[in-house]
């Protein structure tokens, strides 16, 4: 597994690259390195909250916009409102500080193993849907997603070739963001979606009064 650890604890940082040694892990001292890092894939982001340059939420958040992957909060603050607020942004974990080296381990091979099964592709013939990471791709081909639309495409997946009411992906785009979604904001981020798997062999079809699916070009076989 490929771990981004925002630590600025340079003994802690050890600590935790010597008890996870069987995976990949790049360090980031202060928030600027891991700004650095945004846009490479990792498989888990551990974040300290308070950071010499910044606050680690305020990556957590950003991060939320365009990936559901995995999020665990390393952190000495023990107030019900800091808590409360990291987990609106779906973290997987809250672990305070001072924690059990060999229960962090635990915790961390735990969701590694959950993680791993969750990284299979989605896939309709060629057309393949990496909901981790947020990604569509069709052979060479790859798109970015934001979380929102990574969820719809997901859903209609999941349910291909049986069509989908706009509430039914609505609520499954609750459940993976958190958020609830005004019937604009769902009408813009179908044609958000459209628009961004135009060069793919297929598309949503539908209207939010009659129920949306996948409509796959005529000449290619997904069965």
């Amino acid at each position: 597994m490929k771990i981004l650890l925002i630590e600025d604890n340079q003994g802690l940082a050890q600590a935790i690259n010597e008890v996870l040694a069987g995976h990949e892990i790049q360090n980031c001292y202060r928030l600027e390195q891991a700004w650095n890092e945004i846009n490479k894939r990792y498989d888990l982001y551990i974040v300290d909250l308070c950071l010499p340059d910044g606050n680690g939420l305020d990556f957590i958040q950003y991060v939320r916009e365009f990936s559901s992957t995995p999020v665990i909060v390393i952190s000495n603050i023990h107030d019900e409102e800091t808590i409360l607020k990291s987990y609106s942004y779906l973290i997987d974990d809250y672990i305070e500080k001072p924690f059990r080296i060999a229960i962090f381990k635990a915790k961390i091979e735990s969701l590694a193993t959950r993680t791993n099964k969750k990284q299979e592709d989605l896939a309709i013939g060629d057309i393949h849907l990496d909901a981790l990471h947020s990604k569509v791709r069709y052979l060479k081909e790859e798109v970015d997603l934001s979380v929102s639309e990574c969820a719809i495409l997901e859903k209609l997946f999941l349910a291909w070739p049986n069509d989908l009411q706009a509430w039914q992906l609505k609520q499954f785009v609750f459940q993976k963001t958190g958020r609830e979604m005004s019937d604009a904001t769902f009408s813009a981020r179908i044609s958000n979606v459209k628009k961004k798997i135009l060069p793919f062999p297929f598309t949503v079809k539908g209207k939010r009064n009659s129920g949306y699916h996948l409509k796959f070009n005529e000449e290619q076989d997904y069965e």
